[in-house]
């Protein structure tokens, strides 16, 4: 069953079900990075770009269920896959 599952979520991160997050806006002036957010701003996460950064996936452009598996064949979950956006309202089925 560790497979199976490892298949399911490097499908999710490949095939990118959501290439972006909800559209939120800031709710007060922000830095990020040293760059200013003014109150109001649009924001977007691009999923897309998390789920195939090399910084958290080796070779993410080849499909590799494995990815998910530890040493010993285990089902590792990756804090980088975020198939349905970030945050608090990320899927309402989770907290079911």
């Amino acid at each position: 069953m560790p497979y199976t599952e490892a298949v399911l979520h490097e499908v999710l991160r490949f095939c990118n079900i959501v290439p972006l997050g909800i559209f939120h806006a800031t709710s007060e002036d922000a830095v990020v990075r040293g760059y200013s957010i003014p109150k109001g701003t649009t924001v977007i996460t691009n999923l897309y770009s998390v789920h195939f950064d090399e910084k958290y996936w080796r070779n993410p452009e080849i499909f590799s269920p494995e990815r998910f598996l530890d040493s010993s064949g285990y089902f590792a979950k990756k804090e980088a896959l975020v198939p349905f956006s970030l945050g608090k309202r990320t899927f309402i089925g989770i907290q079911f």
